[in-house]
């Protein structure tokens, strides 16, 4: 149960990926997360900086992974940021890998696809799949003897789930992705999942 008994209310811009982990989130804690579509060009700058945003009982949380902890904490019984202080610190540094390795190699791959960028630097999209390539491979080898990255299912593994879903979406080929056994696998378990299922639906991978 909800430990603060509060209405949360998230504001995000329309078909934001970061909406979908927020509601997975509250799902597995058993939240009533209302979602509130934005238009970013109704705000300017200054929205830019608000988007996306929780509105709490208590007031407003801002950031993407400061969102997803407080909703991981809302709950009682929740062990999505680990169940000892031990899981916690290995949840927050998969959370610090996405943030600080994943995500811009994976922008300068996708925001061509998008067209959020029209051109792109050949030599630096060849360098950002290399690096996604890299970190693809660490994810891997961090797999190999265990079904979720810390325990069971936590934070860590929504967050760097939807940080690679695009990719594998629009990016990387079947063949491409092969190389990587256990990270399919587990993708595969995430992906499946009771909670996460019917909230991301089908999803279809390149070919």
């Amino acid at each position: 149960s909800c430990q603060f008994g509060m209405a949360l209310t998230l504001s995000s811009y329309p078909s934001d990926p970061f909406a979908l982990q927020a509601k997975v989130v509250a799902s597995l804690c058993k939240l009533d997360l209302q979602i509130v579509n934005v238009e970013a060009h109704n705000g300017g700058a200054s929205l830019m900086k608000e988007v996306p945003s929780l509105n709490t009982a208590q007031g407003t949380v801002w950031e993407p992974f400061a969102i997803l902890r407080f909703l991981s904490r809302s709950a009682e019984d929740s062990t999505l940021l680990g169940s000892n202080p031990f899981e916690e610190a290995q949840v927050n540094s998969w959370l610090e890998w996405v943030k600080n390795e994943v995500n811009l190699p994976a922008q300068v791959l996708l925001y061509p696809h998008y067209d959020v960028l029209k051109k792109v630097d050949d030599g630096a999209t060849s360098q950002a799949k290399q690096d996604i390539q890299t970190l693809l491979g660490h994810l891997n080898s961090q797999l190999e003897a265990r079904e979720y990255l810390v325990g069971n299912l936590t934070l860590a593994d929504i967050t760097v789930f939807f940080s690679i879903l695009e990719l594998f979406q629009h990016i990387f080929s079947k063949e491409e992705r092969e190389t990587y056994t256990n990270v399919n696998k587990w993708f595969e378990a995430v992906s499946s999942h009771p909670a996460v299922s019917p909230i991301i639906g089908a999803v279809n991978l390149k070919d």
